[in-house]
């Protein structure tokens, strides 16, 4: 996913589906809306382009996707972030806060 961002320019629609007080403890700084993932709807997301999703740790995430997808979404064009923001954490900024 990181060599996706940095390599290939790739900048999709970012989803926080976690509740918005662990968004104020720790997010990505590139996230354009925070929406918890029962509730996340249609007209959060943009028509066209990729939607990245992340959560704390992937289950939120993919629980959100499938929800889009219900909702009309096209599948390809969502993408889950493995791992979730812990995930990010491990793998790409171990300086973020941990909860």
């Amino acid at each position: 996913l990181c060599f996706f961002f940095s390599v290939a320019g790739w900048s999709p629609w970012v989803v926080d589906v976690r509740l918005q007080t662990e968004h104020d403890i720790v997010a990505l700084p590139f996230t354009d809306i925070v929406s918890p993932h029962r509730t996340v709807k249609l007209d959060e997301v943009p028509v066209h382009g990729d939607i990245l999703i992340y959560c704390k740790a992937g289950v939120r995430g993919k629980k959100a996707c499938k929800r889009l997808i219900g909702l009309g979404v096209d599948s390809q064009r969502l993408f889950n972030l493995d791992g979730g923001i812990m995930r990010w954490r491990k793998d790409i900024d171990s300086s973020m806060p941990r909860y």
